[in-house]
């Protein structure tokens, strides 16, 4: 069955990949953007909700902005209808009444921090008019003291029409600007908001010099993302266009850090992620996939003499969060599928830290091997929630854990044969191959179960917890699962975690759990996850509904509902950018979420029949 929007939905994808709304004039509808510098949000009503510099902190107090229109003194008609548009770094407002239009656009260009706001104006009334533009804001404490005080009457806001402070009071800023229209003329106002160190600053006529050159930057960025747009129909390319934005739009290049941030609840400290940045570099690698190249030599700023890697990194002196059991297997495979992808070779011997990323690699490798027990598989000791699960405690053998490191061992296998070739330094995949087969057959004799058709969760320490939880679908997409487990386990999944089909749960249909039941153990839980139905606890990830929609299609299976559900579901409650997770219980996560843009991975590759970057190597038989 066709997974179509809801029929009461609060946005609609258009044709052109666009989000659109047509809503009363006070209704807000946030629209998350950011560039390589700046994270802002536009609220719907022209005003500018958040404003936030990488590496600087907020510029404004959140949602502490406000916005009045009038003509000729009066209000404008708070039941007017208002149409929003949005699409790549840009929200555009247009209303109508008696006569006279209001269109505002809001946007950001690629790399600076500056916000542009125009208005654009057309006076068919009689008689001359006067549009007014009554806004304001709170200035964060960050920016108090720092920007130049002798910058005019607002020191963040440029303006092409006279602009005047009604008051200042405090952080607030209550501004006000007026302009005559003709009968049948048209009009423009143009603004940019400007955090401008005392110093620094610049006039209002050289911040607005600029304002052509970054509206045409932006329009590049939506035609870019319309070029490669893909989808059956206007939801799926919407949600593809959205997805690409959002990666695009997650790189940060500042102040010598250069990665992908994982979203806009995750900015202090300036951080990447290693399992957040690999799967936001899965669809890049086929659009851009320079950023992915910087993005490894971030993550290669963590890597440590025992090849132990955090979760995320901040500089090359400082980490966050040390010693996390899924990172270093994503390093070495975000290497393997970037190599795979572009073919560049020459990454391999690029040394950031003294080290290539081949040694890097290969390091992070020994250093799990060096954590297998008789096994062959990685132990976990109680109390660790080092992964992507972190409100979890996982211990024992962690089937997610188990079917990374055997990725890790494959890759390091092709890569160390590659790098071979150029340095006769590097060992020739010593023994990868033979251990990676060893860690497969381990996986399916102590983490399968038949009777319930699926990988346990975690099993072999204290406790087991055996159900189905969404990260196993990994061993579909990696080979670790043969044909016939491969079906009984996204069968199951169909049943269990796709919530169309599971009347147990009691929300109806609303997206794809990522497990099911719930976690079983109390103390196993913290924060977030202790609640049920919320993160790791049963809540919908768009980046692993995305997944197991891939590796759905890649069977043969029909990949819709998990692929579009959660898009679906976020229109129809007017999230206008990928969520990092949600449920009916507790509403949604982070906006403008990183590697939610998996989503367009998917539908690239929806004709896929296994995983798309393998790279080959001589002697080597093609391996799932």
């Amino acid at each position: 069955m066709p997974v179509t929007l809801l029929t009461d939905t609060i946005l609609q994808p258009s044709s052109d990949g666009s989000l659109v709304a047509s809503l009363p004039m006070p209704t807000r509808l946030p629209y998350d953007c950011a560039n390589r510098t700046t994270m802002v949000q536009f609220d719907g009503c022209g005003g500018v909700s958040r404003y936030a510099i990488v590496g600087f902190g907020p510029v404004l107090e959140p949602d502490s902005s406000y916005v009045g229109v009038s003509i000729n003194g009066t209000a404008w008609p708070w039941n007017a209808t208002k149409k929003l548009s949005m699409f790549g770094r840009r929200q555009r407002v247009a209303t109508e009444s008696d006569s006279f239009s209001i269109i505002c656009d809001s946007f950001l260009d690629e790399t600076t921090a500056l916000v542009y706001q125009e208005y654009t104006l057309r006076n068919g009334q009689p008689g001359e008019t006067v549009f007014g533009l009554d806004f304001g804001f709170l200035d964060h404490e960050s920016v108090r003291g720092q920007v130049d005080p002798g910058r005019g009457s607002c020191p963040v806001v440029a303006s092409d029409t006279p602009l005047s402070l009604r008051e200042r009071e405090g952080p607030g800023y209550h501004l006000s600007l007026r302009l005559s229209l003709p009968a049948g003329s048209s009009g423009r106002i143009r603004l940019v908001y400007h955090p401008e160190p005392a110093g620094e600053s610049r006039s209002d006529e050289e911040l607005l010099a600029g304002f052509d050159a970054a509206l045409a930057d932006a329009k590049r960025h939506d035609a870019f993302l319309r070029e490669r747009m893909k989808g059956s129909d206007a939801l799926e390319r919407a949600m593809h266009a959205s997805a690409l934005n959002c990666a695009i739009s997650s790189y940060k290049d500042i102040n010598g850090f250069k990665g992908f941030f994982a979203g806009v609840n995750y900015q202090w400290p300036p951080r990447t992620y290693y399992r957040d940045g690999y799967f936001t570099a899965l669809p890049l690698l086929a659009h851009r996939p320079d950023l992915v190249r910087e993005e490894l030599l971030t993550l290669a700023l963590g890597i440590d003499e025992a090849g132990r890697c955090p979760s995320a990194v901040i500089d090359a002196s400082h980490v966050f969060w040390e010693d996390h059991s899924d990172s270093p297997a994503f390093f070495v495979m975000l290497l393997h599928d970037y190599v795979a992808a572009t073919g560049d070779i020459g990454v391999l011997r690029e040394a950031p830290q003294g080290s290539s990323l081949a040694g890097l690699a290969l390091r992070c490798v020994d250093g799990m091997r060096d954590r297998a027990d008789a096994s062959g598989l990685m132990y976990r000791e109680s109390w660790d929630r080092h992964d992507w699960a972190d409100n979890v405690y996982r211990d024992g053998y962690v089937t997610y854990t188990e079917v990374l490191y055997y990725r890790a061992l494959v890759c390091a296998g092709r890569i160390a044969r590659v790098a071979a070739r150029d340095d006769p330094g590097v060992p020739g995949a010593p023994g990868y191959a033979e251990e990676a087969e060893r860690v497969r057959l381990a996986i399916n004799q102590h983490l399968w179960v038949d009777s319930l058709g699926w990988y346990v969760d975690y099993t072999g320490g204290a406790r087991t917890e055996d159900h189905l939880a969404i990260d196993t679908v990994l061993a579909v997409l990696f080979g670790v699962a043969d044909h016939d487990r491969s079906r009984r386990l996204l069968d199951a999944m169909e049943r269990h975690l796709e919530t169309r089909s599971n009347g147990e749960q009691p929300f109806g249909d609303w997206g794809t759990m990522c497990c099911y039941p719930l976690y079983r153990f109390p103390d196993h839980l913290v924060e977030k996850s202790s609640r049920p139905y919320s993160y790791h606890n049963g809540s919908d990830w768009p980046y692993w509904s995305s997944l197991y929609a891939f590796a759905k299609g890649t069977m043969g299976l029909d990949p819709a509902y998990p692929l579009r559900r959660w898009f679906a579901w976020s229109l129809a409650t007017g999230w206008a950018t990928p969520v990092e997770y949600y449920s009916p219980a507790v509403g949604k996560g982070s906006s403008l979420q990183a590697w939610s843009s998996v989503a367009a991975f998917a539908i690239d590759f929806a004709d896929a029949t296994g995983f798309p970057y393998q790279l080959q190597t001589e002697g080597e038989e093609p391996h799932p």
